[in-house]
């Protein structure tokens, strides 16, 4: 079947829009986001890939990349502009995401940001979600050219997400970074 015979609304989704996981599993806290937030709050998760690449095993399921694509009418082009909303990192606990043996990750996931954010208006923001697989979890920022801790933590557990993502600022960063993707 070539792309152009593939119907793209056949894709099973959720309440909100959103393409569901089709092998049921997932991160609870990427869950949430996929079934609180509406299906143009794209979310992908990256760190299989950079587990495997940069540490040499699987750490599957724990990072996650908030982006924009460029449009609807492009989804069938694999040569497409994006930008990225922001890095969540989601540990078990606050002690590992600030332990000395995450640092180098820490580091790394900084950096993207920087670099990332070289080819857009707006840097992308770089959050710790601390909690395991059932809610609370709380989102602490950091700042991604200083490293240190920033603006108040935020819980999520039977929250709007929506709402906490317009508190945090991360619904007008993903609105302006799209009008310039989409440009």
């Amino acid at each position: 079947m070539t792309t152009s015979e593939y119907t793209f609304d056949q894709t099973p989704r959720n309440a909100t829009g959103t393409k569901k996981r089709l092998d049921g599993q997932g991160d609870a806290w990427a869950n949430q986001h996929r079934a609180s937030l509406p299906k143009d709050y794209y979310f992908q998760d990256v760190d299989a890939m950079f587990g495997a690449v940069v540490f040499g095993k699987n750490t599957g399921e724990k990072l996650f990349l908030e982006y924009v694509p460029d449009g609807y009418k492009n989804r069938t082009k694999k040569i497409r502009s994006f930008a990225v909303v922001a890095i969540f990192d989601r540990k078990v606990t606050r002690e590992a995401a600030f332990s000395n043996y995450n640092t180098i990750s820490c580091a790394l996931y900084l950096w993207l940001c920087r670099t990332l954010g070289e080819s857009q208006p707006q840097k992308p923001r770089f959050f710790y979600v601390i909690g395991s697989q059932e809610p609370p979890w709380t989102m602490i920022e950091i700042n991604i050219t200083t490293g240190e801790e920033i603006g108040q933590e935020t819980k999520l557990e039977r929250v709007d997400w929506k709402i906490v993502w317009e508190t945090l600022g991360l619904t007008s960063l993903r609105n302006e970074l799209a009008c310039f993707v989409q440009r």
